[in-house]
């Protein structure tokens, strides 16, 4: 009886909870408890917490954690060398692909004049800049005129530095800081301060006094048209040195790009009686002791984008002559046609077709301008790696303007507005 009562009892137990262990079958198992009930039974918590079912488990995660970091190992260390793979050029003939390959990220430039550079804080001017867009401004740091906008480090005299400012290198960090590209416009050899101060290094004409006199006397030399300014000579040592060192003071500021300007003669002026005494018996002419010393320059400051801006005239010669301008042997990073249509002369022939006033219809007319100054160097074999960054204007066909130049397959250009007021950008 005692033995049914206890065989009772036990099934009742069955149907009240579920055991907590089970039959052991697997004697030799690792996880097989040291000490067993008396009926043989093995008690499925003690396995559980049992030292041994936790130390293989320690080693489960080690052995996974071992996988995973081997894993992410390999795949960095196959991403850094693929990164540093040599990049293979495509060899096709097409030309088109070959430019595009060569075009720099697209600059949504303003220009503003050197005065914010005497400016405490640039935040203002910041903050409408980022609102219109634009992520880049090229600011003059040395104008045709002669004035500095900074302090440079050589001697010059005292009317050149009339405009200068100790914050100069305080409003380009602001700039950069607010991740707005800054180039520095450097006027070179358009200088009338430095002209008229040094006339033995300038350029110059035998002219006749209205006295009546017979002797001729030098006179400096301005070239005509709206952007008169008398030119340095290239040839000399001395204007070398000058502008060596001047713009080296740009460079150390940080600055992202440095834009040549007044480095190529305008088209008119090669016909007029200019004398650049350093020329006689110089195998190079003018303009290309010009571009040379450029080209010198550009090799210097690799860590500056480099641009060389291009008169109109020049581009419009250039282009019904189908040759390149010699900018475009500057070695710089991008050429800077002049595009404004308040300098277009009247009835100016691009491609055979006449536009009798550019500005009459400008999407048509800057659209056909930069894209044959484009094809011109895209179908060249004697440059490589340049683009075209034009110069616009702002007017009431700004937008339109810089429509042209996305038609003409550009991604890049420069608002010009001596007023700063770019508000048409916002329409």
């Amino acid at each position: 009886m005692a033995k049914l009562k206890i065989k009772s009892d036990r099934k009742k137990n069955k149907k009240i909870a579920a055991p907590s262990h089970t039959k052991s079958f697997y004697r030799f198992s690792k996880d097989f408890p040291s000490v067993t009930d008396s009926e043989g039974f093995r008690d499925n918590e003690f396995i559980r917490n049992s030292p041994a079912k936790k130390a293989s488990l320690n080693r489960r995660l080690i052995a996974l954690f071992a996988c995973v970091f081997a894993v992410t190992y390999i795949v960095m260390m196959l991403g850094f060398a693929i990164s540093h793979l040599p990049i293979k050029k495509n060899n096709t003939e097409n030309q088109d692909d070959i430019q595009a390959s060569h075009i720099l990220p697209g600059y949504n430039a303003v220009f503003l004049t050197g005065d914010i550079l005497s400016h405490s804080s640039a935040e203002k001017l910041i903050s409408e800049l980022r609102m219109s867009g634009v992520d880049t401004v090229v600011i003059d740091f040395k104008d045709a005129e002669g004035n500095f906008y900074f302090k440079p480090s050589i001697g010059v005299s005292n009317d050149a530095l009339f405009k200068a400012s100790d914050n100069a290198a305080s409003i380009v960090k602001q700039f950069r800081d607010a991740d707005i590209d800054v180039f520095a416009k450097m006027s070179c050899f358009a200088d009338d301060i430095y002209a008229r101060n040094n006339q033995d290094n300038a350029a110059y004409v035998m002219v006749t006094p209205e006295s009546g006199s017979s002797d001729q006397v030098k006179t400096l030399w301005y070239n005509t048209g709206a952007d008169s300014h008398a030119w340095l000579d290239p040839f000399s040592n001395e204007i070398m040195y000058y502008l060596r060192t001047v713009i080296t003071d740009v460079a150390e500021m940080n600055v992202d790009g440095i834009i040549f300007d007044h480095a190529v003669l305008p088209t008119a002026a090669e016909t007029d009686n200019a004398v650049f005494s350093g020329a006689y018996g110089a195998e190079k002419t003018v303009n290309e002791q010009m571009i040379s010393f450029i080209n010198t320059l550009n090799s210097t400051y690799i860590n500056c984008v480099t641009g060389i801006t291009v008169p109109s005239d020049v581009i419009i010669t250039s282009i019904s002559e189908k040759k390149l301008p010699s900018a475009a042997f500057s070695g710089c990073d991008f050429i800077m046609p002049d595009a404004r249509l308040s300098l277009m002369p009247d009835n100016t022939i691009l491609d055979n077709m006449q536009y009798k006033k550019p500005s009459v219809s400008p999407n048509e007319f800057i659209t056909q301008y930069i894209s044959s100054i484009t094809a011109l160097l895209a179908e060249s074999e004697e440059v490589n790696n340049i683009s075209v960054f034009p110069i616009l204007e702002t007017s009431d066909s700004t937008l339109v303007q810089i429509n042209a130049v996305s038609a003409s397959g550009g991604n890049s250009y420069m608002l010009y507005n001596i007023n700063m007021d770019y508000r048409i950008l916002n329409k």
